[in-house]
């Protein structure tokens, strides 16, 4: 038995397979790779030729392999291999901030932002509690204090959109929209870049505040109204146009 049979050998006592598995050399390239036979399951190991890669490379190869699996970018299939998947089959979502510099991927963002978080605010308005209340007025106040014209801000305007989305009480509302969160911090700086900081600040806070006391009042159709506003107002101040709110129905 040659050393790298030894070593696959000893690779098999690694893994929770029978003692009646097997493994035979089916192929000799930058590493052997050998088919193992376990009752009606079969697996590919491989095993790299000593010397041939650094253990820090192959460390770094099995680390690239488990982010494409935590991305939902490639599937192992038993018996058939790894695929990698389409956009539409993918269990993980991305978005890459650089592209949303390019084309209409940003209005798009604020299309997806209008959906979520009107209807975030909706149920929260119906749903939140006095604790989850004083989060989203603590955010508030951080926002229209000392730190408004600080990065401390944009920090406390992030929080106010996932404290609202964490008093629907639906965690899935909750996870999708803290994801759009981070994506949206750019066209924040832009627009403080781009617009008078102190009216912007002004306004922004303005529309804020009108989210919160819609809340305060449980009143879904108006908290919705107001976020709906205030997505739309973002949006124009980056330069993108969306479809004006309808007015809540008083």
């Amino acid at each position: 038995m040659s050393e790298i049979d030894e070593i696959a050998a000893e690779a098999l006592t690694r893994y929770p397979l029978s003692r009646d598995a097997t493994a035979e050399l089916c192929n000799v390239s930058e590493n052997h790779t050998y088919r193992v036979d376990d009752s009606e399951r079969s697996y590919a190991l491989r095993v790299h030729r000593p010397g041939y890669r650094t253990a820090h490379q192959i460390e770094s190869e099995l680390q690239w392999s488990d982010a494409l699996r935590a991305d939902g970018i490639v599937e192992a299939r038993q018996g058939l291999g790894a695929f990698v998947l389409s956009p539409e089959q993918r269990t993980a979502i991305r978005i890459d901030r650089d592209v949303l510099d390019h084309g209409d991927n940003m209005r798009q963002l604020f299309e997806l932002r209008l959906i979520l978080e009107t209807e975030s605010a909706t149920l929260a308005a119906s749903r939140r509690s006095k604790k989850q209340l004083a989060a989203i007025k603590a955010a508030l106040d951080r926002m229209g204090g000392e730190e408004r014209w600080e990065e401390g801000s944009i920090e406390a305007d992030l929080a106010f959109h996932r404290e609202i989305a964490k008093a629907t009480g639906n965690s899935y509302i909750h996870t999708f929209i803290s994801f759009v969160c981070e994506q949206i911090r750019r066209s924040i700086h832009y627009a403080r870049m781009t617009n008078p900081l102190h009216d912007l600040v002004e306004i922004n806070v303005g529309e804020h505040v009108r989210i919160y006391e819609a809340l305060a009042a449980g009143d879904p159709e108006a908290a919705g109204a107001a976020m709906a506003a205030h997505i739309a107002g973002a949006a124009e101040r980056v330069g993108i146009g969306l479809p004006q709110p309808k007015p809540a129905r008083r």
